[in-house]
């Protein structure tokens, strides 16, 4: 299913949700560009190379037939959601997909230094991070997430 999340051109982030203990769940949805709506103005825009990127472009939406995802952890280690704004990138994650499982990152290190986690006890961990339109979500677990379509 992760093929499937790779394939999405936009990601959003539209839950993320503890339940029961030490249980991660995520919605993500898929977007897309709005034909319908009007272009964006960017004669206001005071930067010129704006106005030339900007020109004609049209917005980024989710709609009632957007695809959606539920993504289950049944336990983690650690989670984090980084506004994209402020996020740098690391150790290969720069790859351009949407959702990926890494064995060596900033993430991991952190979680290694941070927690008394190690790969003796809860176990071998993984991380497993989703890139959304505004965010960036990291989870460190022993085990992979179910992941399947809920919707679209």
């Amino acid at each position: 299913m992760f093929a499937e999340l790779n394939a999405c051109k936009y990601l959003f982030l539209q839950e993320m949700q503890e339940f029961k203990i030490h249980r991660l769940r995520l919605v993500l949805a898929e977007g897309g560009v709005d034909a319908d709506a009007p272009a964006v103005s960017a004669a206001d825009m005071p930067n010129p190379k704006l106005q030339v990127l900007l020109k004609g472009s049209k917005p980024i939406t989710l709609s009632s037939n957007s695809t959606r995802y539920q993504i289950v952890f049944n336990s983690y280690i650690s989670y984090a959601a980084t506004n994209i704004v402020f996020l740098v990138t690391d150790d290969g994650q720069s790859d351009g997909k949407k959702a990926g499982i890494h064995t060596d990152s900033a993430f991991l290190r952190y979680v290694e230094e941070a927690t008394y986690a190690t790969h003796e006890h809860p176990g071998p961990f993984t991380h497993y991070c989703f890139f959304c339109f505004d965010q960036k979500i990291d989870v460190v677990s022993t085990t992979p997430p179910t992941v399947e379509k809920i919707s679209g």
